[in-house]
């Protein structure tokens, strides 16, 4: 439909005839505080709602009779208006719908600036769901009618400087810098001139001077950016200053905060930190005083880097903290995944640079605290708003959302009644927090930053068990070694690139399936780096081990000591996405029960056919008789939801896509069926109402070749420990489905006697001593069997399954446990 439109739009173009009046910008300036005025004060819905019911009104009129050019432009306005409300409100669908209503009806008036106008809403209504594609396609018509705008009418300077600041933004991300910097300086010279215009016709007013003033210094802040990323300091530098000037011309500060942050910037990079840290004090110092929360945070982030640059840790500290409270509080008014993304891209930064503070200055156990806080961010990061929450919540979240943006995007940010609505939703959203918290945890562990500390961990530990938690930074590797009554803390030079490097030619042998004594050696690297280390300290007889980053792609298990045995060969090992996440496990801990749902290998075109996965199931059924088998048309997304619940054990014996660029469409590939698409997606599984004991996953699809941070995997196996089991079993990597089908035969049969870390344990160790389902393996022809009546290949590159033992780690070392492992 926005396609349409839009080309609709384009072929009539030379319709729309030049523009003969002034424009109505002072009204464009009051219709925004309009809204944002009625966002303020808690009723954002009730202005949309006014705004569509007027629109409504207008489109019965048009029904009926045709409108006069004062009634169409008053149509204009009040879609204008719905548009706008809707988009900061985080609505975009219905920004959508208003700005293309609003064309239709420019496009019927044939007037230039009003038709500009509603491109611009369109536009910024694309860029509010990241869709920059389409928001250039919008912004190269808008240049289109520019050239139709009356020459020196105040609409021509206007638009030419706000189209140009849009390009400059757009060009900024591709990055194309040059071009960036050249649309910015028209940008600002077309605002010189729509000021000076203003000035010369005694049009200046409080309005139009906060709309212009604003977007000229926008502009200047742009440059400045574009001109840094291309390493030119001193240009930065010139914009930065500049931009300065004017705000203090017309004695305006709200637009300062991001000038002396980028001045700051730029005397950092030349390693004047003096001067640096002047300028970031006093960019923390307008952002607090104006209540924005997210310039608070890139301003004390940046005091915080560059006292750690000048030695002053301690109060480094403070500013660490300062930033990470107010990451944590915007996290919840960031609706949009991909705007979260943006302004999280420097929050691992903040983490790793409060926990390298603590580590210098040897507190240890906060350090602990804040890796465990780290990944709580991370993980409500991956779900964004994608969980289900109360109505409650919702209504209190979305004003929240609301009153963020307007607060954003309004030069009023001090005005007492956006202070007022601000800390009165805040309170609301606060303590409804505390209720959900008070009556379920792990739900209110879904809404926001929630972490045990490093002592109610401690207390979770069982006797025997050890936890090694690692955290990784760009040049340094971090290991807090916790026992119940125990913590060491390791940290060493080893930095992510290293590790990077260094595990794509790991995963490679595997892949490939290079000689064992290869993999061996690589493997006893990793060991030396990140095992090592901790073995004089671990003194219990079971290891929880807890990733981070790039390290969820490591088979820590399959690591090799300098004795040349594996890790598994000398402890069970299961793994957490977080040591906070034990609190769940446990409380969801059970018997395990004999009751399995088994489904297996589900009927889905172009998607490669695992026929020894129908075995596999089958093996589970003679093992535990009471198993129900689902096999390929009736192995669908459906009977999950039907059935989940009533069984002690699920087994997926089908194709598992992990995505790393949307985890949250990571999914169980099952069967379709007449009501769905047969993907059981990971925002589905979080609203399972689960309650067994075990979910195993044998085919999870991932290429070895390919790192990730590992967001796929832990929103995969959280989602089904969230929806009620304690402990799930996943693979790393696509393994064979004739080896998966005898190592899972084998786990089956040790869980009849053993917990299942133990039980996982012992199928894994069978498989590297030879002890094997060889009638299965000999069907299909791995793990060193050839396959009944197959004659002898010729040599290849890459080796055969079947000339590859199963003590190879590609058959076994993929499949860990994730959660609770009794």
């Amino acid at each position: 439909m926005r396609r349409l439109l839009i080309l609709v739009l384009v072929s009539c173009l030379s319709h729309v005839k030049a523009d003969t009046a002034d424009s109505q910008e002072v009204d464009l300036a009051e219709g925004q505080f309009e809204v944002l005025r009625g966002i303020a004060s808690g009723e954002g819905v009730q202005t949309l709602a006014l705004y569509e019911a007027r629109a409504v009104e207008f489109e019965k009129m048009m029904q009926s009779a045709a409108l006069s050019e004062t009634q169409l432009l008053q149509a204009v306005r009040n879609y204008r208006l719905a548009a706008l409300t809707a988009r900061y409100l985080g609505n975009f669908e219905k920004s959508f719908r208003y700005a293309e209503k609003m064309l239709s009806l420019c496009n019927k008036l044939g007037n230039a600036a009003l038709t500009i106008q509603a491109l611009n809403e369109l536009h910024n209504a694309h860029l509010g769901v990241h869709d920059f594609t389409r928001a250039a396609q919008v912004l190269d018509i808008a240049f289109q009618l520019l050239s139709q705008l009356r020459s020196y009418s105040l609409e021509r300077f206007w638009w030419h400087s706000r189209l140009y600041k849009h390009k400059g933004d757009l060009l900024r991300r591709q990055p194309r810098l040059d071009e960036a910097v050249d649309a910015y300086r028209q940008s600002i010279e077309a605002m010189d001139e729509y000021l000076t215009q203003l000035v010369s016709r005694d049009r200046l007013d409080g309005r139009s001077l906060a709309a212009a003033q604003g977007l000229q210094v926008n502009s200047y802040v742009g440059l400045g950016g574009a001109y840094y990323r291309l390493g030119k300091l001193e240009l930065a530098l010139a914009s930065y200053k500049r931009g300065l000037e004017i705000s203090k011309e017309w004695s305006s500060e709200t637009t300062q905060t991001n000038l002396y942050r980028g001045i700051g910037e730029v005397r950092f990079s030349q390693g004047e930190f003096g001067e640096a840290l002047a300028n970031f004090k006093k960019s923390l110092e307008l952002a607090r005083r104006d209540q924005r929360p997210i310039m608070i945070v890139q301003a004390a982030r940046w005091t915080a880097r560059t006292l750690v640059r000048t030695g002053n840790l301690s109060d480094a500290l403070v500013y660490y903290r300062e930033a990470i409270r107010g990451v944590e509080s915007v996290r919840s008014l960031l609706a949009d995944r991909h705007n979260r993304q943006l302004f999280f891209d420097g929050q691992t930064g903040d983490y790793s640079g409060i926990i390298g503070v603590l580590s210098g200055l040897k507190k240890h156990d906060s350090a602990f605290d804040y890796s465990e806080r780290a990944r709580s961010r991370s993980f409500l990061d991956l779900l964004g708003t994608k969980v289900q929450l109360g109505r409650q919540a919702r209504d209190i979240q979305e004003q929240r959302i609301a009153l963020a943006r307007s607060i954003a995007l309004t030069g009023e940010m001090r005005d007492p009644h956006f202070i007022r609505a601000s800390t009165e939703a805040e309170r609301n959203y606060e303590s409804l927090l505390a209720e959900i918290r008070r009556q379920d945890r792990e739900q209110a562990s879904l809404l926001t930053v929630d972490p045990l500390t490093l002592n109610e961990t401690q207390t979770l530990l069982e006797p025997g068990q050890m936890l090694l938690e690692y955290f990784v930074t760009q040049q340094q590797v971090y290991l807090w070694v916790v026992g119940k009554n125990q913590l060491r803390w390791l940290g060493f030079r080893l930095s992510r690139a290293e590790l990077v490097q260094n595990l794509q030619i790991l995963r490679a042998a595997i892949s490939e399936r290079r000689p064992l004594t290869e993999y061996q050696a690589l493997a006893r690297q990793f060991y030396q780096q990140l095992i090592a280390p901790a073995e004089s300290y671990i003194q219990g007889k079971e290891l929880i081990i807890v990733p981070h980053g790039v390290l969820h792609n490591l088979p820590f298990h399959a690591l090799v000591g300098n004795d040349g045995r594996y890790l598994i060969e000398k402890y069970p090992v299961h793994y957490l996405s977080s040591a906070s996440l034990m609190q769940f496990t446990q409380a969801k801990r059970r018997a395990l029960g004999q009751r399995v749902l088994a489904f297996g290998n589900p009927a889905v075109e172009s998607v490669e056919e695992l026929k020894f996965a129908e075995r596999e199931t089958a093996e589970v059924k003679k093992l535990f008789p009471a198993t129900t088998q689902l096999l390929r048309s009736e192995a669908t997304k459906d009977k999950v939801k039907a059935l989940a619940h009533d069984y002690d054990i699920l087994h997926f014996a089908t194709h598992t896509e992990l995505k790393q660029d949307d985890p949250l469409s990571s999914a169980v590939i099952l069967a379709r069926s007449a009501t769905d698409d047969g993907r059981l997606e990971v925002r589905d599984i979080f609203g399972l109402d689960l309650k067994a004991s075990l979910v195993v996953l044998s085919g999870c699809e991932t290429a070895l070749g390919k790192l990730s941070s590992g967001d796929e995997l832990v929103g995969l196996t959280r989602a089904f420990i969230y929806a009620g089991t304690p402990s799930v079993v996943a693979s790393l990597w696509k393994v064979d489905d004739a080896s998966t089908a005898s190592l899972m035969s084998s786990f089956y049969k040790n869980l009849k006697t053993k917990s299942k870390v133990e039980a996982l344990r012992q199928a894994q160790l069978d498989m590297i001593r030879g002890k094997v389902n060889a009638q299965l393996l000999a069907q299909r022809g791995v793990g060193g069997i050839g396959k009944l009546s197959d004659a002898p290949s010729s040599a290849i590159h890459t080796p055969r399954l079947s000339s590859v033992p199963t003590s190879h780690p590609y058959f076994w070392a993929p499949f860990i446990l994730v959660g609770d492992g009794k």
